[in-house]
């Protein structure tokens, strides 16, 4: 019997993404808008009202960043989370396959299994991030050095998404059109390969474009994965239904 029909495949929010990237554009806008109130205001002489639109203008960007982070947290939960529950429903798929198979195709099952375990995503450095962002909110001065770690954290993180997405699509694709070889099987679908990349390109990128080369990973990657997921869902019933007949 086929299991690919009881597994259930996890998505990435497209929508957390593209809310946290329009907070993101927000904060600063409301920053410069409220800032230049507020110089308006002491100018005319009127410093009362400058400081009240000041201090509202901090709360504002405050919260607009801080709902930011909050969503961006969520969808890079999201990304190693749906990586994950597709290794493993693919493990259930080609071990449950295995077992119906015979040598040659049965160790080439087996070495992709074994394969797949390498590229699950290590939640920890997430784990610390967050945990150090969260204090850094409470700290005064030493918030820096908090971010600071807390963004080395959140890069080896990232390296390990990066990593996932890339070579879990790239090898996927691959032992799938192999084994369709072997069995003399043709299928149109196909696995979608998420692009591979470098955290400290992305970083470099991000910073030389003022934050919106990172705006477009968020968004990009986050609809990358869900697409890889939704051409897996379609391969994988497939080539189990092939390798079981």
């Amino acid at each position: 019997m086929a299991v690919s029909g009881f597994l259930q495949e996890n998505r990435v929010s497209v929508t957390s993404a593209i809310l946290a990237v329009i907070f993101i554009i927000l904060t600063p806008i409301v920053s410069i808008i409220g800032g230049f109130a507020a110089v308006s205001e002491v100018t005319t002489g009127d410093v009362a009202t400058g400081a009240v639109t000041a201090g509202g203008t901090v709360v504002i960007a405050v919260v607009l960043a801080l709902i930011s982070a909050i969503l961006q947290a969520v969808v890079f939960y999201q990304w190693g989370n749906v990586i994950n529950n597709n290794i493993i429903n693919t493990k259930h798929v080609f071990t449950h396959a295995k077992e119906q198979l015979q040598d040659p195709l049965r160790g080439e099952i087996g070495f992709f299994v074994n394969r797949l375990e390498d590229f699950l995503v290590q939640a920890w450095p997430f784990y610390i991030y967050l945990v150090l962002y969260i204090i850094a909110q409470f700290v005064g001065w030493y918030s820096f050095l908090l971010y600071l770690i807390g963004f080395v954290f959140l890069a080896i993180y990232l390296s390990k998404i990066f990593k996932a997405t890339s070579k879990v699509s790239d090898m996927k694709d691959k032992i799938y059109s192999y084994l369709k070889g072997a069995k003399g099987y043709t299928s149109e679908s196909y696995i979608y390969r998420i692009s591979q990349r470098s955290v400290a390109l992305v970083i470099i990128l991000s910073v030389i474009t003022l934050g919106i080369y990172w705006a477009y990973i968020l968004i990009k990657l986050s609809m990358e994965i869900n697409e890889y997921v939704a051409s897996d869902e379609k391969v994988r019933p497939e080539l189990e239904k092939m390798l079981t007949t």
